[in-house]
Formats: structure tokens, C-alpha cells, sequence
């Protein structure tokens, strides 16, 4: 169920905002992407066509980094070299592994099913691979839980086939749990990127370059994305319409909504600034016709009892075809959780008189 607020005035938290500059890729190298996204089903087309947010700035709780455009490297304790890597035309990576980015996926309690992994390219001369990709993984989006893996390039590249099966290795996730969907690597942002049932080697290098691109990606072993809690009263920034899932097209402006972590057992979330009040006191209006009592269904030893001994609200759906502000609150909630809007029901409006349950 989605909680929704309507709020005027509310103090927004620090937010991580992408902005887009010049350059990036042609149109026909987006094009190509495109078809290749849709035929082979590596990548969400959201994640292709924004891809050019490889030449951006990043901004994270005040605190911003701009492209040079160079690779750059930095050496560590140990003596070896971790370099910022990508082909997507910038060195800075748009959610780099480092405190104060990483903390916005971490748990303070394990989350069975949830990881977070980190990706990053390095140099160490003195190893007998030179190159490398490191791999850290949060088990369970837990902190206190922590493995590194190293992949060095075979036979001159790197390989994303190699990395899959070092997860699977890591997670326990080498046959498919049953009931469940496949796990999924996605972006911060949402966005899949690769899953389990992928096994096309074209693809690897254009996934390759979107894990190091980005960085900081996310596992789900139910190969479904959701927006990780975190703690209780955690605030999240999150700019909708900017990404939507595939199928799903919007020309609506950008709207940052805030998600504040209500509870994360079970999790709930309260969506911030996610309708007006305008649009509150439409949908009511739209929905006043067709109110009525909710139903209940009863158990065996129940029958016969009237279904206002249980229940006394009133209810109704009301269907978006042909009405602009229903439709454009079924693609603002597709964007907010990243599902297709073809997967939503109808909207449901319940009213609670004083006194009802």
C-alpha cells in the first residue's frame, strides 16, 4: 500500500542531484543501445537513453565532484593503486564506494535477500595482474558484513561472467530459489542492469562499463527492485519522472518526492509531497459517486455476522482512461517504485468516518 502525504511547505532533506551536461553519446550510439537493451533485455531503455549522465555532476549532501574527464588513481595503504574507470566518456564515478554514499544503502540490521556491492577498477604493478576489478561485497546490506574478491583480466579483458558466478558464490545463489523470480543487479537509482538468466556475452562489456560507472549497484535476490530503508526515519530524496521503468513514457517535469522510512520491520514507507492538495480534493470528488461500504470476507465460523461487525469504512476504485490527473498519478507512482504501470491496479480511495474501522 502506498502512504501518501500532502504537505505545503515542507523542509526538504539534503539532496543528491544529477545534472546533465553537454556531450555524451550520439544519437545513433543510442539508438544501437536502444535495440540492443530491447532484443537481448540487458538494460531497462531508461538506463540507455539517461546513460549520458556519465558526463555530470554529482551532488551528495552539499558536497559535489565534477568530471575531469581523465582517469585518476589514488594509492592506498597497501601500497596499490584504485583508479575511477569508465568507458561512458567521464572518470568520476556517479556513486563512488565511500562513506557518506554507501551509508544510504547500508542497514542497521541484516536484510536477508538485500546486498549491496561495490565496484571498482585498480592498478597494482607489482602483482603478477596488473589489473584488476575489485569486488566488495555487504552481505545483506549489513556493514559488519563484508567480503572483497579480486578479477583480473583473461586473455587481455575483463569479464562479466566471471564476477556473476563470484556473487553467485558469495550470496548462495547458485540454483534460483524456489517461488522467487530471479536476483537482479540494479543502480542506486533503480535501474536494472543485469540479472541471472543473462548469458549473452556481447552484452558484457556494456554491463561491465555500467557496474563501474556507477559504482555503488544493488542486488535483490527476488530480482524485484525496492527502495532500501535504511533506519527508521530515514529520508530519501527521490526525483521522479526523471527515470521510468521500460514501456513507461511521461513529458511531466521533474517532482522530488521525500520517502521517510516508517518502519523496517515490516517495511513502511511515507511518501512525502507525493500528491497536492489540489489533487487530494479532486480524486475525492471523482470518488464520491461510486462510495460504499467495504466488504469483508468472512471466515467459516463468521457466517451469517454482518460485515459491519468487522468493517465500517467505505471504499471505491477509480479508473484513470480518459482522466489526465489519474493517469498521471498511475505513471508518478510507476517512476516512484520503478514498475511498469501495467502492473497497477486501479486507484483505491478509502474514507474513515469518525468512529469506523
Amino acid at each position: 500500500m502506498l502512504n501518501a502525504e500532502a504537505k505545503k511547505g515542507t523542509a526538504r532533506a539534503p539532496t543528491k542531484t544529477v545534472t546533465t551536461t553537454s556531450g555524451g553519446f550520439s544519437l545513433w550510439t543510442k539508438l544501437i543501445l536502444a535495440v540492443i537493451s530491447l532484443f537481448l533485455g540487458v538494460l531497462t531503455p531508461p538506463l540507455l537513453v539517461r546513460a549520458e549522465e556519465s558526463t555530470t555532476t554529482v551532488t551528495q549532501e552539499g558536497t559535489g565532484s565534477t568530471p575531469t574527464g581523465a582517469e585518476e588513481c589514488t594509492t592506498n595503504p597497501d601500497g596499490t593503486s584504485s583508479c575511477a574507470y569508465s568507458t561512458l566518456g567521464s572518470s568520476e564515478s556517479l556513486f563512488p564506494c565511500k562513506d557518506g554514499i554507501v551509508d544510504n544503502y547500508l542497514h542497521e540490521d541484516a536484510v536477508p535477500g538485500y546486498h549491496v556491492v561495490c565496484f571498482s577498477k585498480a592498478h597494482n604493478p607489482e602483482k603478477h595482474a596488473k589489473d584488476y576489478i575489485q569486488v566488495t561485497y555487504y552481505l545483506d546490506g549489513f556493514r559488519n558484513r563484508t567480503i572483497t574478491q579480486t578479477f583480473p583480466k583473461m586473455n587481455g579483458k575483463f569479464h562479466w561472467k566471471h564476477i556473476k558466478f563470484g556473487m553467485k558464490m558469495k550470496f548462495g545463489m547458485i540454483e534460483p530459489k524456489e517461488g522467487f523470480q530471479p536476483w537482479a543487479v540494479f543502480t542506486p537509482l533503480g535501474q536494472r542492469v543485469a540479472d541471472a538468466d543473462m548469458e549473452d556475452p556481447e552484452t558484457e562489456d556494456l554491463i561491465l562499463d555500467v557496474l563501474l560507472r556507477y559504482q555503488t549497484l544493488l542486488v535483490y535476490e527476488g530480482g524485484q527492485f525496492i527502495w532500501p530503508g535504511v533506519k527508521k526515519d530515514f529520508l530519501r530524496p527521490v526525483n521522479l519522472y526523471s527515470i521510468m521503468p521500460m514501456g513507461d513514457k511521461t513529458d511531466h517535469p521533474d517532482q522530488v518526492v521525500i520517502l521517510r522510512t516508517f518502519s523496517l520491520h515490516p517495511l513502511v514507507f511515507v511518501v512525502e509531497n507525493f500528491l497536492s492538495p489540489e489533487e487530494c480534493d479532486y480524486i475525492q470528488k471523482v470518488a464520491e459517486p461510486t462510495m460504499e461500504y467495504s466488504g469483508v470476507v468472512l471466515r467459516d465460523d463468521d457466517h451469517g455476522r454482518p460485515a459491519s461487525d468487522f468493517r465500517t469504512s467505505q471504499s471505491t476504485f477509480v479508473k484513470s482512461k480518459g482522466d489526465p490527473t489519474l493517469l498521471d498519478l498511475e505513471f508518478r507512482t510507476a517512476s516512484l517504485v520503478r514498475v511498469p504501470r501495467q502492473h497497477q491496479e486501479d486507484v483505491q480511495v478509502l474514507r474513515y468516518g469518525p468512529g469506523e474501522k
